[in-house]
């Protein structure tokens, strides 16, 4: 049986389960690959890729003088999904 309150609140909280399970450096790299991820299947033309592939080098340089594994590690996910499609 399926009951509809009119009156009912519902609260999201992103990405709680995750974070407690994860914990928040993987929680990063997923949200790292799922933009790439995102990016990669719906943005399309010149106007994306020449920007992307020619800045991605240099930010993933940036990302690892920083310390920003999360990024290297999400960019690294995501090429290995995209290669499983």
């Amino acid at each position: 049986r399926l009951y509809y309150e009119p009156k009912s609140v519902v609260y999201h909280m992103g990405q709680a389960s995750f974070k407690e399970k994860f914990g928040a450096a993987k929680m990063a790299e997923l949200a790292h690959r799922n933009t790439f991820l995102f990016m990669w299947k719906n943005f399309s033309g010149p106007q994306f890729w020449i920007p992307h592939l020619f800045f991605l080098p240099l930010r993933l340089l940036l990302a690892l003088l920083k310390g920003n594994i999360a990024f290297v590690k999400g960019f690294i996910s995501a090429v290995k999904v995209q290669r499983a499609l």
